[in-house]
């Protein structure tokens, strides 16, 4: 995204447990973490140096999201409203709200870059409809793709939605790599299975 070694600038909204900031590692700066939810705060500073801001995102105002001053905002806003096994009640379900009054904030503070998951059912979504007209009226190239950590090797069978908007140009998909297929046994710290097995 940025100039080879240089740290991208991070603001992770509905930051949760921190997983942005941790798969991002050393590539990123996180200035800031909100979320709403104390509990998954405490979880995101026991593991990460960044203290979580906690808001609702229904009334942080586009200021105070300028003076961040990131390059990329990270988001991975409640998925409820588009599960599968939920209600599907999508902007109506109160959960959306968050979501939705960030787009107008998205148009005016306009960051360089912007990721966002969710669950499948999001894409196609009323939600996802309003949100890439607020990226396109901001001038964003977008991409959208949905992954599996299956697809990537790993033993796991959960789809997710991703996606990625640029006011650069973004670079063309390159073609998967050949993938390995890790066994769940190569995760797991062979010291604490020794330990579960002796209690």
């Amino acid at each position: 995204m940025e100039a080879m070694g240089t740290p991208v600038r991070l603001l992770e909204l509905y930051c949760g447990i921190g997983g942005c900031s941790m798969a991002m590692g050393e590539a990123a700066v996180t200035v800031a973490a909100v979320d709403v939810n104390r509990l998954a705060a405490s979880v995101y500073e026991r593991n990460l140096p960044t203290k979580v801001t906690i808001a609702d995102l229904r009334a942080v105002e586009s200021s105070r999201l300028a003076n961040w001053e990131a390059d990329l905002w990270w988001m991975s806003p409640p998925c409820q409203p588009f599960t599968r096994r939920g209600k599907r009640l999508d902007d109506e379900d109160p959960r959306s709200q968050s979501l939705l009054r960030l787009l107008p904030r998205i148009e005016e503070v306009r960051p360089t870059h912007l990721g966002m998951e969710n669950v499948v059912g999001f894409q196609g979504s009323r939600t996802h409809g309003r949100l890439v007209d607020a990226l396109d009226r901001a001038g964003y190239s977008v991409r959208e793709q949905t992954l599996c950590p299956h697809g990537l090797g790993w033993p796991n069978r959960r789809e997710r939605y991703y996606l990625i908007a640029s006011r650069r140009p973004l670079r063309p998909s390159m073609p998967p790599a050949a993938i390995e297929m890790r066994g769940l046994r190569s995760l797991v710290d062979p010291a604490a299975d020794r330990d579960a097995r002796l209690k």
